[in-house]
């Protein structure tokens, strides 16, 4: 029986799920090692439920049970070893919360001098202080993260403080409770004041906007009734619609081979509904990073105008529900089910929907759907596409290759401007039409497949122009990957047929994708890693089960060999491969499930980086400039001087990290190890890996068990 069975019925056992939900995860290494310190009063908390149990009803196995030296050791053991386990975890925890406040209250005075100067300087600098104004999000992201860093900890201090009492009879953690109770205190006048900064300097006359923007960040709304109700209903449409259309084909409908009803205008329809599929993925990316608290806003350098998981939803069964409706409306009157008068209106419903998507992609508003998010798009374009001449960012390049596996839809959307720009009504000629706008006589596709590359390649000079050297580096066989994947493109583009250039695209294909696949494992995704905990991959992975990897790499190596069909769609003519229409199909899925996996694991690598370098937020940037004589003036202010003295009383609380032995480097050099390797010294080394190993829990617990 697990002693805290025989706890009081308003003590809980701490949920171990729930707390590492409840943890910044990039902060993983500075929380309570609550696991260890629980497995050193299992022993002591069961022998004191037995105890009790017998005292009346078994008085002389009590006797025999209290008197038995062997038990009686192993709880003193455990509890001398659990005092000093506990004040190495307490001391590692007031040394980050000393570290980690000190760092707000500097950010917090900082962005109080860049507002006065902003005052005194340029306050119709509009670039600068939207700039500053995202630096106040970010610290009261921050102040955020702290707090519930002191919370948690409040709680666990809370039931250890019930739990230590029960099992050794001994009082703990009062003063530290008490000095994480007033430091809470003190950090909600610290976000309140963030709040009223960012409100009267940035919102004057709408703080309505001010507060949603902040509620963001902290509210973890559940999906509401309406929510649930509306994606309900989208799911039933969808599953009604595509029953229907599932039903048509297998009557013999819906052929993308008939030239004469169906086949002109499925590139059209298929170019969409890929784009959909592209659209689902990402969604799917977004939930599962959530699920498994993976900071992905960090990595792609989203600000407070981040779109939530529900909203996200929302958008795309928006856009589904549109596409699947004009779907089937076009497809009943291409079989002539129903709309027989109305052909030249049905004609253009695939067209509409493109219109549709393209609006949404473009339309210039800011404040309705989802206007900031597209501004983000439009900056990651722009830095793709001309900032890396300047600068390199990780960011520009997982932008630019997600318009590799884009290169079906795109292809799609200009047969339809070529079909569509034609003689639309001219029902005589119309196969004519559509035989000039098939893939073979069309060339921006390919154009789109050079530029991506070369921009690549772009960029892994940049790279290695900035870390000065590029001979023999990642960054010269990442270039090298990439001129080879234009040369693919580009023999696929200009192969006529011949048996000698479809040899030499096979072999180039061929040997791209062992390159690429490769590539992806061991430098995008860090696997194969020497010395790892799990075979073929790396020690610390965010998703925890090793087999969810295997599965997504085994699952690349197949969905990547459709790759190359997606930068050179002609091979499949002299493969001879028939339902062509639906082989493109197909082959446009396979890329965007690559891209899926790709994103996922990438990102997730990232995150993994991210927690290495113990970073969970993005560094604060000061726009406005700080000359000498301004910045003297505003640092007499009282605000500043009032930071210093609460950083100096909060040290001086507690008694295990005075100013003396408070050390911020030795906080860094602690955060850069492994969590498996912590050993905490005093007196002697504790491994906590092994502690638990070597407690001999059962043993004893089968031990006191004999008496009952």
């Amino acid at each position: 029986m697990n002693f805290f069975d025989a706890l009081p019925s308003y003590l809980e056992k701490i949920d171990q799920e729930q707390y590492r939900q409840e943890m910044v995860p990039e902060w993983l290494r500075l929380y309570l090692d609550y696991e260890t310190l629980e497995h050193l009063m299992i022993v002591a908390g069961e022998f004191r439920h037995q105890k009790n149990s017998l005292k009346i009803v078994k008085p002389m196995k009590y006797y025999e049970l209290v008197q038995n030296l062997e038990i009686k050791d192993k709880i003193d053991k455990d509890k001398s070893s659990l005092l000093l386990v506990l004040d190495q975890e307490l001391q590692k925890i007031e040394s980050f919360i000393l570290y980690k406040y000190q760092d707000l209250l500097c950010k917090s005075q900082q962005l109080q001098e860049q507002i006065k100067l902003m005052q005194i300087q340029d306050q119709y600098h509009k670039r600068k202080k939207e700039c500053l104004k995202q630096q106040f999000y970010e610290l009261y992201m921050q102040q955020l993260q702290f707090q519930s860093f002191i919370q948690l900890h409040t709680r666990i201090m809370q039931q250890l403080q019930y739990e230590v009492q029960y099992c050794f009879k001994i009082d703990i953690l009062v003063k530290d409770r008490a000095i994480l109770d007033q430091l809470n205190l003190k950090l909600d006048d610290d976000k309140s004041k963030t709040h009223q900064l960012l409100s009267f300097n940035f919102y004057p006359y709408d703080p309505d906007t001010c507060r949603k923007n902040l509620e963001k960040y902290s509210a973890k709304k559940k999906a509401g009734s309406t929510n649930i109700y509306l994606f309900g209903l989208f799911f039933g449409v969808s599953v009604v619609v595509i029953t229907i259309l599932l039903l048509m084909r297998l009557e013999g409908m819906l052929d993308p081979e008939n030239e004469e009803l169906f086949s002109p205008i499925f590139p059209s329809i298929r170019g969409g509904g890929l784009l959909l599929i592209y659209y689902w993925l990402l969604t799917l990316d977004q939930y599962i990073w959530i699920k498994y608290q993976i900071n992905y806003k960090l990595y792609l350098g989203f600000n407070h105008h981040f779109s939530t998981l529900t909203e996200v939803i929302k958008r795309v069964s928006f856009l589904s529900t549109i596409y699947l409706l004009l779907f089937l409306i076009t497809c009943i009157q291409v079989e002539e089910i129903a709309f027989k008068d109305y052909k030249q209106i049905v004609k253009i419903l695939p067209l509409l929907y493109w219109v549709i998507f393209f609006g949404y992609l473009l339309i210039p508003t800011i404040k309705k759907f989802n206007g900031q998010g597209r501004r983000w798009m439009y900056r990651m374009l722009k830095g793709a596409l001309f900032t890396h001449f300047l600068s390199y960012d990780a960011r520009y390049t997982f932008v630019l290759d997600q318009f590799v596996s884009l290169f079906s839809p795109i292809r799609d959307l200009e047969y339809t401007i070529c079909y569509y720009s034609n003689d639309l009504f001219n029902d005589n000629e119309e196969i004519i039409h559509y035989k000039e706008c098939e893939s073979g006589q069309r060339i921006v596709g390919d154009i789109c497949l050079v530029v991506v590359f070369s921009l690549k390649c772009l960029h892994c000079l940049t790279l290695a122009k900035k870390n000065g050297k590029f001979y023999n580096t990642l960054e010269m066989w990442n270039f090298l990957k990439n001129l080879l994947a234009v040369s693919v493109g580009i023999v696929g583009c200009l192969n006529k047929f011949d048996k000698t250039d479809a040899i030499l695209w096979i072999i180039l294909a061929g040997t791209f994708t062992i390159l690429q696949q490769y590539w992806e494992i061991k430098n995008d995704w860090l696997f194969l890693q020497p010395d790892s905990k799990f075979k073929f991959l790396r020690s610390d992975l965010a998703f925890i089960n090793p087999h969810f990897y295997y599965f997504l790499i085994i699952l690349n190596m197949f969905v990547i060999s459709a790759w190359t069909f997606t930068i050179s769609p002609q091979m499949y003519l002299y493969l001879k491969i028939p339902n062509q229409q639906l082989f493109i199909m197909i082959v446009g899925i396979m890329e965007l499930t690559r891209r899926f996996i790709h994103n996922l694991i990438k990102v997730e690598k990232e995150h993994i980086l991210n927690l290495r370098r113990f970073r969970s937020s993005k560094d604060l940037v000061y726009p406005f400039e700080q000359k000498g004589e301004i910045l003297a003036k505003v640092r007499q202010s009282n605000a500043y001087n009032i930071s210093v003295l609460e950083f100096q009383r909060l040290s001086q609380e507690f008694t295990r990290n005075t100013q003396l032995n408070f050390n911020k480097q030795a906080i860094e050099i602690l955060l850069q190890q492994p969590y498996d390797q912590q050993i905490m010294k005093m007196n002697s080394s504790i491994d906590r890996k092994k502690i638990r190993q070597q407690l001999q829990t059962e043993y004893y617990i089968k031990l006191i068990n004999q008496y009952s």
